[in-house]
């Protein structure tokens, strides 16, 4: 966004440019001939300015370079290969261009399913669909007018990437910003993606404070996610060490610490490690009244799975190795992809269960030890 275009993108004015443009295409007008009224007001690649007609010129030279039209280039390499659920139609000029500068109708999972292939650098289940470099490269704010921030060579306090926006603060997130506050934002480092398709009608009126307030929005959300993910982890721990069928009592805490060590990087566990041995969690890795639990026998990680008050109880002695949970749990997942509308409720409410007893790992159940499921 540095073609040094003169251009007023403001929605709310009647009159700017971008209105402008809106009722000139209704009445039929291509958007070639709308282009070539427009005039350069800086030196190409000197400031940040954002102006629509940059996106749709890039759609048109994409298309002569190609020789195919945007729809056939999307669907080729992006929406057939990462297996989109739904079908997804451009807005088009009268003479058949795609209005690439906003004209995509899509579904929101898949603009969630878009946002997820670049998170994970371009690749999709494996295959390299989008170049790492070029991910890597599209949120860079490498030239000093694209930098977030107070910024003398920008209009905006967004940075600005290859047709993504980076907000600052930190630079590693970036975003597709729709005009009525619509988005896709990427968190790399909390390895979040969020997409929101509902329109905010006051926007011409808000601006850059509704466009702040989202991007706290998502901040807020994606830490949050995070500690979600971190509880996880911990869950997997604990699930691999019962499945092989140690016990807490018997083989003591420091084998926790090198079951995790073998299921995760080493700047993970290390990570890990530095906060279970924290004073707040006590040392070797495990939670005191956990200990105190085990050691009172009173419950275990094999009660009350997929039993419902009034039915037996599974036992350790019934399950080989000990991996009744590990067994459940990986049910669950299944169901949870592949099973009808009761079996998803429930898988659900089996998984949110493990999350939520986290700190107490050998204390997991279906929901009825602690007074019933509806805290689920």
């Amino acid at each position: 966004m540095s073609s040094g275009i003169k251009f007023n993108e403001d929605y709310a004015d009647y009159n700017s440019d971008i209105n402008r443009f809106g009722r000139t295409i209704s009445f039929g007008t291509p958007m070639r001939d709308f282009a070539k009224s427009l005039e350069n007001e800086k030196e190409p690649g000197t400031y940040h300015h954002y102006v629509s007609i940059d996106t749709q010129m890039l759609a048109m030279v994409l298309q002569e370079v190609t020789g195919k039209s945007v729809t056939e280039s999307l669907q080729e390499h992006i929406w057939n290969k990462i297996g989109m659920q739904d079908d997804a139609y451009y807005m088009v000029d009268d003479s058949g261009m795609e209005v690439a500068l906003g004209g995509l109708n899509a579904t929101l999972r898949d603009y969630a399913k878009f946002g997820l292939l670049y998170l994970n650098r371009g690749d999709w289940n494996g295959e390299q669909v989008v170049p790492a470099e070029w991910v890597d490269a599209s949120h860079a704010t490498d030239e000093d007018h694209l930098v977030p921030g107070d910024n003398p060579n920008s209009s905006s306090v967004w940075g600005y990437g290859y047709q993504w926006w980076v907000p600052g603060f930190p630079s590693t997130e970036y975003t597709a910003s729709g005009v009525y506050n619509q988005y896709i934002f990427i968190d790399p480092e909390n390895k979040v993606v969020i997409a929101k398709t509902s329109s905010n009608h006051r926007f011409t009126a808000e601006k850059e404070e509704s466009k702040a307030a989202h991007v706290s929005m998502f901040r807020a959300i994606a830490s949050a996610a995070a500690i979600y993910e971190f509880k996880n982890v911990l869950l997997i721990i604990c699930l691999a060490f019962i499945s092989e069928g140690y016990s807490w009592w018997d083989e003591g805490h420091s084998l926790v610490c090198n079951k995790a060590a073998n299921l995760m990087s080493a700047d993970t566990s290390a990570n890990l490690f530095s906060i279970l041995e924290s004073d707040d969690y006590g040392e070797g890795c495990v939670w005191p009244d956990v200990i105190k639990q085990v050691e009172r026998r009173e419950t275990g990680p094999w009660h009350y799975i997929n039993s419902p008050p009034g039915k037996d109880v599974i036992t350790p002695d019934s399950c080989p190795k000990k991996g009744c949970i590990m067994r459940a749990y990986e049910e669950q997942l299944s169901l949870l992809r592949t099973g009808n509308d009761a079996e998803k409720k429930d898988a659900v409410r089996f998984i949110g269960h493990f999350v939520a007893d986290i700190h107490q790992p050998l204390h997991t159940g279906f929901g009825y030890d602690r007074g019933g499921n509806d805290h689920l």
